[in-house]
């Protein structure tokens, strides 16, 4: 089991952050509903909002902070793939 993407992607966000968990939920939403499941929802990515956020109170940069944001995606993202390949093929 620990050789799983999908405990290894658990453990990722267990020990990271707990919103990859819900990034996982809505994955598996929107891959087993199809695009059309969240087409009427736009986001940021979490280095562009930490950065615009710290500018908004002039708290300075927030370069370390969005570099470890890209990072812990880096790590999560090719996890979080590999472990619902399987169940949804090319689409995950």
């Amino acid at each position: 089991a620990s050789t799983s993407p999908l405990f290894q992607y658990k453990v990722l966000a267990a020990q990271s952050n707990e919103i990859l968990l819900l990034a996982a939920e809505v994955a598996v939403l929107w891959l087993g509903r199809g695009d059309e499941a969240f087409t009427g929802f736009v986001r940021e990515p979490w280095d562009a909002v930490i950065t615009k956020a710290a500018a908004l109170r002039n708290d300075g940069d927030a370069g370390e902070l969005a570099s470890s944001l890209r990072a812990l995606c880096g790590d999560a993202a090719p996890l979080l793939k590999a472990a619902l390949t399987p169940h949804f093929g090319e689409r995950a």
